[in-house]
């Protein structure tokens, strides 16, 4: 359907706060999805801050060219707008779509800078609940007037089903939510190897280490099966960036699980790590839809995770994975039981949840339903090119 390089392809400019040499979630997905669009033949530019001196102000990186500002991206609303839209101004004839990735300021700006150039602008929602865009956003001076703005977006993205129904709670167009769920590189993320053999199960959580993460409800977990007289049994690996306000170390010492529990820094080669584990526990608060999900369960590992949005539209609890409450070391304990206790049945999970993700969530099948989405904005038939007036400027 794709892949083939259109005559001339539809100008991308990606906008997000951080981008590539950080990595988190929403990073990860546009630089995935930037780079399968490259593949095809689109022109895609990310638009992000320049955090450190060091870094260069202009990069390729897999075909993406990342532009870092020389001015800040605005965050909160209605501050510091002038640098972004003028900048959107004075490059005007290099894009022909503005994609932001989340619902802040910069997309704020872009939306309006893309009503007065008569481009295309589409905001991906990158989380629900509590640590979520729009009610993080509800917090700020001058929510409501910037909802208003954020209602012209010509499509909204939803990445999961929760994050839908929030965005017509916010009161958004029906007609102008789409639903894209993120997705993951299903033949990146294929085993290699076999579960490794069981001198102790090794349970993986990957994720920054803060509360959103729920890793203070694992710690207490995983005091609960020591008390079941189990600590030889097991041990739990934590990859991901350390937040000295949350010393999650400590909090395992003050326990008593520091020898059942090991803290690492985020790993180039986290394909390799999954599959020195034998499941991923993901105890979230707040999710959008997690990366770390969908890897784990490309690999056919068994998961374990929490009832909270993204995650609702993955797993079914006992088909292709485990779900239990929020906040709830019981419940996570007695799943991380039954995955020690009923390791062939987990595994039974782990091969539906690879099922799952090939037919729902790999990222060729959503960088179609983008690239779809570009060609629709841009008036364009499937393998058609932006057909533009002396070459240059929009449609």
């Amino acid at each position: 359907m794709f892949g083939r390089k259109a005559e001339i392809s539809p100008r991308i400019f990606m906008l997000l706060q951080q981008f590539y040499p950080i990595v988190g979630g929403a990073e990860i997905q546009a630089q995935r999805l930037a780079t399968k669009l490259v593949e095809w033949g689109n022109v895609v530019s990310v638009i992000t801050n320049r955090q450190k001196a060091e870094w260069p102000a202009r990069e390729v990186l897999d075909g993406v060219e990342i532009r870092r500002m020389g001015f800040p991206l605005p965050y909160r609303f209605m501050e510091n707008s002038l640098p972004l839209f003028g900048y959107l101004l004075r490059h005007r004839r290099e894009f022909d779509i503005l994609h932001c990735h989340q619902a802040f300021h910069h997309a704020v700006v872009s939306i309006l800078a893309a009503k007065l150039l008569r481009k295309r602008c589409i905001v991906k929602i990158a989380c629900a609940g509590r640590f979520g865009d729009l009610y993080v956003g509800s917090t700020f001076a001058h929510f409501r007037k910037a909802l208003s703005i954020l209602y012209l977006a010509d499509r909204v993205i939803a990445i999961s089903s929760q994050v839908k129904e929030e965005l017509l709670e916010f009161g958004f167009p029906p007609e102008r939510i789409l639903f894209i769920p993120n997705g993951v590189d299903v033949e990146y993320f294929s085993r290699t190897v076999s579960f490794p053999s069981v001198g102790k199960w090794v349970f993986l959580h990957a994720g920054r280490r803060h509360p959103q993460k729920g890793i203070d409800v694992l710690l207490k977990a995983v005091r609960i099966l020591q008390r079941r007289f189990m600590a030889n049994c097991f041990e739990v690996r934590c990859f991901g960036h350390h937040y000295p306000e949350y010393d999650y170390p400590r909090l395992a010492r003050r326990l008593g699980v520091e020898f059942n529990v090991r803290f690492f820094p985020p790993s180039s080669d986290m394909r390799a790590r999954y599959q020195e584990a034998h499941c991923l526990v993901l105890p979230s608060r707040g999710e959008g839809l997690s990366n770390t999900l969908l890897e784990a369960m490309s690999l056919e590992m068994p998961v374990i995770t929490t009832e909270v949005s993204g995650n609702l539209d993955v797993v079914v609890s006992g088909q292709n994975g485990l779900l239990v409450p929020v906040g709830d070391p019981v419940a996570l304990a007695e799943a991380m039981g039954f995955v020690m206790s009923c390791f062939s049945e987990a595994k039974c999970l782990g091969r539906q949840a690879r099922e799952t993700v090939e037919r729902r969530f790999s990222l060729r099948s959503v960088a179609e339903r983008y690239q779809s989405l570009y060609s629709e904005l841009l008036g364009l038939r499937r393998g058609e090119g932006v057909r533009r007036k002396g070459g240059e400027g929009s449609l």
